[in-house]
């Protein structure tokens, strides 16, 4: 047990000298100290000779100095044998009690309660180190038991993310890959096919690779169960999860439909009373043509609208 620090002078600023009370508690931590180191022997304890160091403890101090014992406990490799050997020690005392008788009996009690006081005291701090010391094994098996569950799901997370990343990357790499590829294909021959037929060719194949990067990236969404609704209601319409995707479709076949009328006019040369009728009502044909167009499409993005305000 370390030495208690010498008190300082102030005004001298040097170490003064140990007084009488300081040189007693260093005895008592001292002969506390070679109590314990006898209890904790393994092959040479005596139990005779610790009970007399005690009563000699006994006659100078009257008390433990409990933290004394605590820390000696705490860092012992052995509790054991320091409370088998405290046992064996109060046995001892106990025997000394019951066969003493005047005097030798009051000074016999009076160890036997000291020692049950150390006795007592040892227990306690026995289950202390018990609790609060861990082992390797007892360490790894907490940390398992807490780490595990939130690691499987911070992995199940991850793997999820990891997944939608590659989805949506291979989306896009067929997007612009194989986007590029086909409109090469389409406008290879722009001058030798009509502009009208190249671009219904083209919103036809908008349309197909738009639903079908949806159809991917909803399939992507449902094996990684993370939705790209832009709601989760259940009483949501088509239109309110997936306004993007709809709206999309809904520009695609209204230029497709355009281009197919006037595909259709121009291949059955039925538009030649159109134009003689355009050039006589300018204004009305102008009109007309474009409300056939408008009223639909208008009344549709109409309902579309509506539906995604409820």
């Amino acid at each position: 047990m370390s030495n208690l620090s010498p008190t300082i002078d102030p005004e001298k600023g040097f170490p003064a000298e140990p007084s009488a009370v300081t040189n007693t508690i260093q005895s008592k931590h001292n002969d506390i100290q070679k109590i314990c180191t006898a209890l904790s022997s393994a092959s040479d304890f005596s139990a005779s000779a610790t009970y007399e160091e005690i009563l000699a403890y006994k006659s100078s101090y009257q008390r433990w100095f409990y933290s004394d014992i605590s820390n000696f406990l705490f860092g012992s490799d052995d509790i054991g044998v320091f409370l088998s050997n405290l046992d064996e020690l109060q046995a001892y005392a106990y025997e000394n009690l019951s066969s003493s008788t005047g005097e030798d009996h009051e000074k016999a009690e009076e160890i036997s309660i000291i020692i049950d006081k150390l006795w007592d005291h040892s227990n306690l701090a026995q289950m202390q180190v018990r609790s609060l010391r861990e082992t390797d094994d007892t360490f790894r098996e907490r940390f398992n038991s807490n780490i595990e569950p939130r690691f499987a799901k911070l992995t199940e997370e991850t793997n999820k993310q990891l997944i939608s990343l590659i989805g949506i990357f291979t989306a896009l790499s067929f997007i612009v890959f194989g986007g590029i590829s086909s409109l090469d294909n389409i406008f290879a021959t722009i001058g030798s096919v009509p502009v009208i037929e190249l671009i219904i060719v083209g919103c036809i194949w908008s349309i197909c690779i738009l639903n079908l990067v949806f159809a991917f990236v909803y399939l992507v969404s449902k094996i990684t169960k993370l939705s790209i609704a832009t709601t989760e209601k259940p009483d949501a319409k088509l239109v309110q999860k997936y306004p993007f995707w709809i709206w999309s479709n809904y520009f695609m076949l209204l230029i497709l439909a355009i281009f197919c009328w006037l595909y259709y006019i121009d291949y059955s040369n039925s538009g030649s009373w159109l134009i003689t009728l355009s050039h006589e009502n300018s204004c009305l044909s102008t009109v007309i043509g474009s409300l056939c167009i408008v009223i639909p499409f208008g009344i549709a993005a109409f309902q579309l609208l509506r539906s995604r305000n409820k």
